[in-house]
């Protein structure tokens, strides 16, 4: 069986589709397009313009699945929709323009769908994953069962940019306020210090973005196992904060991370100092394949689109078709609860707009 997930993040929307064998899954396809949801923030809402964007790029992500032979496509969304007050209305678009329901996750899920989509790095002690997003930071301490081992910080690189740096890249003064405040906040966390992790996974864009910046400044040549000893990042990271050059390394390559790959740098270093970690490797996968696991092994429940019967089904109406008989009565019950289902308005925290100075169309 194939299934298809879409990823509304705060700087893109992402798919993957993968093929299934029992509880076992293979990602065959993914895909990206940069879309950056502060861009388009008006005060403490998305704007038409944003919302429009958004639909067109979800409802392109769907014809892909659709030509991918997908059987089902789930739809996501992580901190990009958290903070923005008028998610019904986004999420009543998205629906009325593609059919899908959006499944909200929460911060806490989303750490743990890391967690889960990496947890054979596991094996062995003292390994950590981190998961640098524009609107989040979860960490997750592999070695521990289950969620006991996972951070989750509401605050992300966007949000780092608007409190801290004032112009498309942080200066060297900026970069260490910007430490100096993350410091504070993995204490206040309890993320692990010195001595209790060698070794770090590391997932998401900005994560294998920095990878790539890695790669270039080195000139090392790219393989499957993407390693970064983090002696050597610490001097990519201190020539991203302070080499005159730096804007021509990220636009060779990692041109959509131009606001944030400076940002994320400084993130990952104070993260990798207190760890006292002596590599970093980056994971192919990340909360999309973790969300897709955790259904598959009956622990997560979400709304989906069948291409088989061309309709959405909510997670209450598959819920119901689980605990219902079977039967006519019970069929019509499904269906009911499936156009009932709708994209629910959940309660939000106000969202910060981007710096006025910004361009909306830097992404486009």
């Amino acid at each position: 069986m194939k299934y298809c997930v879409i990823d509304i993040s705060s700087s893109s929307v992402s798919l993957i589709a993968a093929e299934t064998n029992g509880m076992q899954l293979q990602t065959v396809f993914s895909d990206r397009v940069n879309l950056a949801m502060l861009h388009y923030m008006e005060g403490k809402e998305l704007s038409s313009r944003g919302i429009d964007k958004l639909t067109a790029a979800i409802a392109d992500m769907k014809e892909k699945c659709r030509n991918l032979s997908a059987e089902r496509v789930y739809l996501i969304s992580t901190a990009a929709l958290r903070d923005v007050e008028n998610v019904g209305q986004v999420h009543e678009a998205i629906a009325k323009r593609t059919g899908l329901f959006v499944n909200p996750v929460s911060g806490e899920t989303e750490a743990y769908c890391d967690f889960v989509a990496n947890r054979e790095y596991g094996t062995e002690p003292g390994t950590a994953l981190v998961d640098i997003g524009g609107g989040s930071i979860e960490i997750c301490d592999l070695s521990k069962e289950e969620r006991t081992g996972s951070v989750f910080l509401d605050f992300g690189v966007f949000q780092l940019h608007e409190k801290f740096v004032e112009k498309i890249q942080p200066s060297e003064k900026e970069a260490e306020k910007i430490a100096k405040y993350l410091k504070k906040k993995f204490e206040k966390a309890g993320v692990p210090g010195k001595g209790r992790i060698g070794a770090v996974i590391g997932v998401g864009a900005n994560c294998g973005a920095l990878y790539e910046l890695y790669s270039a400044y080195y000139k090392e040549e790219k393989t499957n196992e993407k390693v970064m000893s983090c002696k050597k990042f610490k001097k990519l990271a201190e020539h991203l904060i302070k080499g005159r050059d730096r804007s021509g390394l990220i636009l060779q390559a990692a041109p959509e991370k131009l606001y944030s790959a400076g940002i994320a740098a400084v993130v990952a270093k104070t993260l990798f100092k207190r760890f006292g970690a002596k590599e970093i490797r980056i994971s192919p996968r990340g909360v999309k394949e973790g969300y897709l696991q955790l259904i598959l092994e009956n622990r997560l429940q979400g709304s989906y689109y069948d291409f088989g019967q061309q309709a959405s089904v909510s997670c209450e109406a598959e819920s119901e078709k689980k605990r219902a008989p079977r039967g006519k009565k019970a069929a019509n019950d499904a269906k009911k609860s499936a156009k009932q289902g709708g994209a629910k308005k959940s309660g939000t925290k106000s969202a910060r707009a981007k710096k006025e100075s910004m361009n909306a169309d830097a992404q486009e």
